[in-house]
């Protein structure tokens, strides 16, 4: 039997799980709650065009809500707006390009089917005390901008449930079984802090001190234990970085847990950053899953759905004009996110 060690240090710092895991659990709510593009932003006299994607008017109110939505609801703080907003324009290109998809294609959604729909968000919500108008609210959105990012929500599956055969289920189980199995990985982990708090500058020295600790341990100059030792800034330093077996999903938040499960036994990952800092990872044993396909196949499902959906805005976004203002920040093509749905 295996007694899991936590590195109770990544509670403080937003490492577990918490209202991430929560907006997990709704599915595809964190991608609908976001923008009117186009709609609602038009009611409000006071919207300034800042571009178009094809015949479609983006505004300064599309942007603002596309940025709160992009950093959780608040206002960026000033030496992350720039990149949030470049981010949040990436996001309302795709979903501009997908609500005309949607529309080309000729998918019907009834009032009935949104009301369900944000029934059951709400009831998700419930669970965890969270009143469904205070995320509307925070993103922004009113009552009618809401609806239509629902009726987004529920015409997706209508769009992309024909592409999703036997065949393209097979292949994503094939490549994601291991995260849905049940599986559990031990994980040691180095972390590294920002000196001078979160600016470009504090955030690349933290991964060029990760990057010379990791190199360090390829050469052999140092073992991953003893480096968790002597700079880890994490409580399970005192372990050799052991933060103990974890599962894909549930535990950890998807900044840590979703490039740790991509590594082999005994690979050591290259620096990646979450809320806490910058960290280098490794596996130490693996305790393979016992789930059946049956039993995953709702999140076989989504992910299945997400991956078709991101080929489908690819597509789309070659075949359309974009015009954005140029005094706005833009994502560099080589470092532009997947798309969004």
């Amino acid at each position: 039997m295996h007694h899991r060690q936590f590195d109770y240090g990544l509670l403080g710092c937003g490492i577990l799980g918490g209202m991430l895991g929560m907006l997990g659990m709704l599915g595809m709510l964190g991608m609908a709650l976001s923008l009117g593009v186009g709609r609602a932003a038009a009611a409000d006299t006071a919207a300034t065009v800042i571009g178009t994607v094809g015949d479609t008017m983006l505004t300064t109110v599309d942007l603002d809500r596309a940025v709160r939505r992009r950093a959780g609801g608040r206002r960026p703080p000033p030496d992350q707006e720039q990149k949030i907003t470049a981010l949040a324009i990436e996001d309302l290109i795709d979903r501009a390009v997908l609500r005309d998809e949607i529309a080309r294609s000729g998918v019907v959604v009834e009032q009935g089917e949104i009301d369900e729909h944000i029934a059951q968000i709400t009831k998700q919500l419930s669970l965890r005390r969270i009143p469904l108008e205070s995320i509307r609210e925070s993103m922004g959105l009113d009552v009618d901008a809401f609806r239509q990012q629902m009726e987004l929500e529920v015409a997706i599956p209508k769009l992309v449930g024909p592409q999703i055969t036997p065949d393209v289920l097979r292949a994503v189980a094939q490549s994601h079984k291991r995260e849905l199995d049940g599986t559990r990985l031990r994980v040691s982990h180095i972390i590294i802090r920002p000196d001078g708090g979160s600016s470009t500058d504090a955030v690349t020295g933290m991964l060029n001190r990760a990057e010379a600790i990791r190199t360090a341990i390829l050469k052999g100059e140092i073992s991953f234990a003893d480096a968790a030792a002597q700079h880890s800034a994490g409580p399970s330093r005192r372990r050799g970085g052991d933060v103990g077996f974890v599962p894909r999903h549930g535990m950890l938040v998807e900044e840590f847990s979703k490039p740790v499960f991509t590594l082999g036994q005994g690979e050591i990952s290259k620096p990646f950053v979450t809320s806490c800092g910058a960290h280098i990872a490794t596996v130490t044993e693996t305790e393979p899953g016992t789930g059946s396909v049956e039993q995953y196949l709702p999140q076989l499902q989504q992910i299945a759905i997400e991956k078709t959906l991101a080929g489908i805005v690819a597509r789309l976004r070659k075949t359309v004009a974009v015009e954005i203002a140029p005094d706005l920040p833009r994502v560099e093509p080589a470092a532009a996110p997947p798309p969004t749905p």
